[in-house]
């Protein structure tokens, strides 16, 4: 877990003068840069729903256990990182419960990608926003970290896919 001074590791009972310190800079830090958010665009997992291409050839259980397997994999990978909050855009919009263990859970509502996309974003406190979807269990840390990096000069940042989509 986290120590007095907001990091990992070590840490006296009671807060040292240099934590102190790193407090005040991190303050400092988000009053000066807005928050960054990652959000991962989910379905709840269930058998016979999700993952219908995978599930044509590989079957409902198998995609399954991809689908909760590749969420898994991402939220471990990304979702505590202290650099960005992390949130999951679930659909169906009820319950959440199954969401909360990942991130913020907020409901992607009804209508094409775009308007889901867009009703996301909008319900987001301010700062730049990453998106990706929740079966791409091998985005790393540094995929994010640069997507945020080139936001700062851009207003969006694609990841193009092999197969004519984006990941990112």
């Amino acid at each position: 877990g986290r120590n007095a001074c907001g990091g990992f590791g070590r840490c006296a009972p009671e807060p040292s003068p240099l934590c102190e310190i790193l407090r005040a800079r991190r303050r400092e830090l988000q009053r000066v840069m807005p928050p960054r958010h990652l959000v991962i665009f989910a379905r709840r997992p269930a058998y016979g729903v999700g993952k219908r291409r995978l599930a044509a050839e590989a079957g409902d259980l198998e995609a399954l256990r991809f689908q909760r397997e590749a969420l898994a994999i991402l939220f471990r990978r990304l979702g505590r990182d202290p650099r960005w909050t992390t949130w999951v855009a679930v659909t169906p919009d009820r319950p959440l419960w199954w969401a909360v263990a990942l991130g913020r859970p907020v409901p992607q509502g009804l209508g094409d990608l775009g308007q889901r996309l867009s009703r996301v974003t909008r319900r987001l406190p301010r700062g730049p926003v990453v998106i990706i979807g929740s079966d791409a269990p091998d985005t790393a840390r540094q995929d994010v970290a640069e997507a945020f990096r080139r936001l700062g000069s851009a207003d969006a940042a694609f990841g193009p896919a092999p197969d004519g989509g984006y990941w990112l």
